[in-house]
């Protein structure tokens, strides 16, 4: 069976170790070890995944109340039910999975008489059928399909190795917590409809057909959008491939990546903030929120473009960032590559005494007020500290009725507004590009890290349109 990843810490004990975990409420501790090895972690491991099978199981059975004269039933109905689902999904049934999944959430408050009904169905007979011993057979037929396949390509052990080595890639700054986050959820919508427990060794042409039908009901029935669709379908794609090169058992269905099969995206079309917006929120900030606006205006920054900034990257003497976007260089990391191109960006008036007054000038440039990063990620939570200001403006303009309570935007708006501020201007509409940090060109060819007069020319007229009434005012951050 495909080994989960071993996460334990370690406490001394006296003079000895033990290691200890969190399972949901309860924490587990093992028995005291001489010394940290490997050897002794595996074997807490392995006492711990006992501990927690033990807690699962106590849980299911103490969520009936004890005190109830139907307890005996709702457990025999939901035993009963987990084995039809189990059924399913290794055969192949998503639509039956998803039909009892939901009638097993039910039990704990399922009536008398549909109780008693739901104890003939899955133990006697029901409707003139001997469904009892149907069920029975189920169970059999479920035990004989897990002896004659490799327990080694169970459809969610191997999903949840592939999201731990993202999780892990994101923990030490070679992926990002955003790609983890959309491939844990894309996995686990095709976990769910496949079956978790079936083995990845049954995956055919047939059941690529059938996952693609699947996401477009899913579409038709207005419960994702066409993009996320999209999105879901080609995490997949990339995880079977990944899995197909490293468990040469998990076939390639040869209609994995064909065009027939693909679930087409949809333009959206941008919606960038109008310039009477972007003025009434700067004016409406407060002055470390102004910051973090100017600079996604000023540098087509995104949160974590913000939250990287260091010292280094900064010309304190003529008021410039030079650095690549962050997504760029930490997917050059990743791929071994070599470090990527450097914009050099020319910083408006406003913007640049506000960093001066709130940046550091060792390490990274700004920290929350508790001197945290600016983002802060976990397994399950992150923790945006430009998100909150951000949202805490908004919610301040909609209170004053300034803005309209079904108002939108987002952050991301900010970095689509100047790029088409600059594309409409007759002398600078060329530089919307290097302002995105869009070019393979300039990867290739140019030295980076060099004021280029044009882009300058083109920041200091997108500043004229932030900051009208300034536009005329001598500039420390021109070079």
């Amino acid at each position: 069976m495909a080994r989960e990843a071993i996460k334990l810490n370690v406490e001394k004990h006296g003079t000895k170790f033990r290691y200890k975990k969190q399972f949901k409420s309860a924490r587990w501790r093992s028995k005291s070890f001489d010394s940290d090895t490997r050897e002794n972690k595996r074997q807490a491991w392995a006492e711990f995944v006992e501990w927690r099978k033990e807690q699962s199981t106590s849980e299911q059975i103490q969520r009936y109340d004890r005190s109830d004269p139907y307890v005996l039933h709702r457990e025999l109905v939901a035993e009963k039910f987990r084995s039809i689902i189990e059924h399913a999904e290794l055969t192949g049934n998503p639509s039956e999975a998803a039909t009892f999944r939901a009638h097993l959430a039910t039990v704990p408050s399922m009536d008398r008489d549909t109780l008693f009904e739901a104890t003939a169905f899955v133990a006697g007979e029901y409707d003139g059928r001997a469904t009892g011993e149907i069920i029975e057979d189920r169970a059999r037929t479920v035990e004989k399909i897990k002896d004659s396949s490799n327990p080694n390509l169970n459809c969610k052990l191997l999903a949840d190795e592939y999201i731990s080595r993202l999780r892990r890639k994101a923990e030490n700054n070679q992926g990002s917590y955003g790609h983890y986050g959309q491939v844990k959820r894309a996995l686990e919508i095709f976990v769910e409809w496949f079956g978790a427990s079936r083995s990845l060794e049954h995956v055919t042409e047939k059941t690529i057909r059938d996952y693609t039908a699947y996401l477009e009901n899913l579409l038709i029935e207005k419960k994702i959008a066409r993009n996320t669709a999209f999105n879901y379908q080609s995490k997949f794609r990339k995880w079977m491939t990944d899995l197909a090169e490293d468990y040469p058992d998990v076939p390639l269905p040869k209609n994995l990546r064909s065009k027939a099969q693909r679930i087409p995206t949809e333009r959206k079309e941008p919606n960038p903030f109008t310039l009477e917006e972007v003025q009434l929120l700067l004016s409406n900030a407060s002055d470390k929120t102004k910051l973090y606006l100017c600079l996604m205006l000023n540098c087509a920054m995104y949160q974590g473009d913000i939250a990287d900034i260091n010292h280094k990257e900064i010309d304190w003497t003529h008021g410039r960032i030079i650095r690549p976007r962050s997504k760029t260089a930490r997917q050059a990391l990743t791929t071994g590559k070599g470090q990527p191109y450097r914009c050099n960006w020319a910083l408006w008036p406003t913007t640049w005494e506000l960093f001066q007054e709130y940046a550091n000038r060792e390490g990274i440039c700004l920290l929350s007020k508790h001197g945290n990063p600016l983002i802060v990620n976990k397994t399950n939570a992150r923790t945006d500290t430009i998100r909150s200001a951000y949202v805490r403006l908004v919610k301040k303009l909609k209170n004053r009725e300034l803005l309209p309570q079904d108002w939108k935007k987002t952050l991301k708006h900010f970095r689509k507004t100047g790029a088409n501020l600059i594309e409409s201007s007759d002398l600078h509409g060329q530089s919307y590009s290097m302002y995105l940090n869009h070019s393979v060109a300039k990867q290739s060819y140019l030295t980076s890290g060099k004021p280029v007069p044009t882009f300058d020319a083109a920041i200091h007229w997108l500043g004229e349109q932030i900051f009208p009434r300034s536009s005329k005012k001598s500039s420390a951050a021109k070079s």
